[in-house]
């Protein structure tokens, strides 16, 4: 049995568009512990949303095709399930926070509406689109208004009472993020997929978002793959950081030692790339992202890359260890280490 909470293997998504087939991931590589929080890092439009939906079969088919792979979780392929096996799966052990709330909150619904249809559905086996109308007739009495109440105070939303009976609108960003966090929290998941949840944010309430989400993590020892491109959010808050270019796992690695030693060129380049406080000069990676209707051949980095030679262009790397629980997707890391 293994003791991953979540392992993916040689995962390749593929998007079937009108201009052609977008290989948008090539190959993804990812390995989550039971009470480990792991960032999934790189420039927007590298596939660390894709992954996720992947993992949470909330794909459009069509145009997406996973093309092969494996997402083992909790010791089952959740690609070779069926459909309501792969749901049910899903609603017991894993909860998810999208990454922009004002349109995942549906916006003609009260707060604790929404709220209570997901508690009830946590708690019936089978309910479907009649029991979920049958549910708008709740009342202040009714124990799921109660738990409502219980989580928002959880996630420290000042009021609960007036909170519960607010439309989205009337929430400020801040809090409807914690709304979010609240219902992500409904059940007893063991695994959290949070998507940029505080990308939309100013500093002060991604803060105190991130607080949060420590201590409730911490509180239930629940596991957690979290997707940003803030390294600075990333090295607070995971253990070990997976780094993403064009569809693919370039490096993985604990944490701290990943962002002092970076092993992969386009890690490098991602930290060299931060503006830092102390004025220090900044260098971005020149290029853009690859065009996944004509991915370059070989390493797809290799455009952007100083170091690539010939194999580099006719080659796709594997990722290999590098050292203790280390590893990096590159055939030329020992010329530049």
């Amino acid at each position: 049995m293994s003791q991953h909470i979540l392992e993916i293997k040689h995962l390749q998504v593929w998007f079937h568009t009108i201009d052609g087939v977008a290989q948008v991931i090539q190959r993804v590589e990812l390995v989550i512990e039971p009470h480990q929080a792991v960032g999934l890092v790189g420039e927007t439009g590298c596939g660390k949303s894709v992954t996720a939906k992947a993992i949470l079969g909330s794909l459009p088919v069509p145009p997406a095709e996973i093309k092969r792979g494996e997402v083992i979780f909790c010791n089952q392929d959740l690609l070779s399930l069926r459909v309501k096996q792969r749901k049910q799966l899903l609603k017991q052990s894993m909860s998810y926070i999208p990454q922009d709330p004002m349109t995942s909150l549906n916006p003609v619904f009260t707060i604790g509406q929404q709220m209570v249809d997901l508690i009830k559905w946590h708690k019936c086996a089978n309910i479907g689109l009649g029991g979920l109308l049958g549910l708008r007739g709740w009342t202040k009495n009714k124990p799921a208004r109660k738990t409502a109440l219980q989580l928002l105070d959880y996630v420290n939303i000042p009021a609960p009472e007036k909170i519960v009976d607010s439309y989205p609108i009337e929430l400020s960003g801040g809090m409807r993020q914690r709304v979010l966090i609240a219902m992500a929290l409904v059940g007893d998941a063991q695994f959290l997929i949070a998507d940029e949840p505080t990308t939309a944010l100013d500093v002060t309430i991604q803060k105190g978002i991130l607080n949060l989400l420590e201590e409730r993590i911490e509180e239930r020892g629940i596991a957690i793959l979290y997707i940003t491109h803030n390294l600075g959010v990333a090295r607070r808050l995971c253990a070990r950081i997976c780094v993403m270019y064009a569809g693919n796992v370039v490096e993985t690695g604990p944490t701290l030692e990943l962002l002092e030693d970076p092993a992969h060129p386009y890690t490098i380049g991602l930290i060299n790339s931060v503006p830092k406080l102390t004025k220090e000069s900044y260098v971005g990676i020149e290029g853009t992202l690859p065009d996944y209707l004509r991915p370059p051949s070989g390493c797809r980095f290799h455009p952007r890359c100083r170091y690539a030679e010939e194999i580099c262009r006719n080659t796709p790397p594997s990722l290999r260890e590098v050292g203790e629980h280390r590893f990096v997707s590159c055939h030329m890391i020992e010329s530049f280490r």
